[in-house]
């Protein structure tokens, strides 16, 4: 969700790959994410906290192309980081 909402209500994103792991047609990737909060998200005012955001994400290949992608996302992890 982080990624869909994103670039409305958090700024100064850094994502980086943790563990890549490929098998036939599909790569699998563990990531963390740091961010900036800027407000929008749930009634949670804005206090420019910095996040941090971990996923995995299962990626399907189709002729060269994505042709399927599927993530597990800790949105409520960074809920919990905004509302302390």
């Amino acid at each position: 969700m982080i990624l869909l909402i994103g670039l409305e209500r958090f700024s100064l994103m850094t994502f980086g790959a943790l563990k890549i792991i490929g098998l036939e047609d599909k790569v699998a990737v563990r990531y963390t994410g740091h961010m900036t909060y800027k407000g929008g998200w749930e009634d949670i005012p804005s206090s420019d906290q910095r996040v941090k955001e971990t996923g995995i994400m299962i990626i399907r290949f189709e002729s060269g192309l994505i042709k399927e992608m599927w993530c597990e996302m800790s949105d409520l992890d960074v809920m919990n980081q905004l509302k302390k």
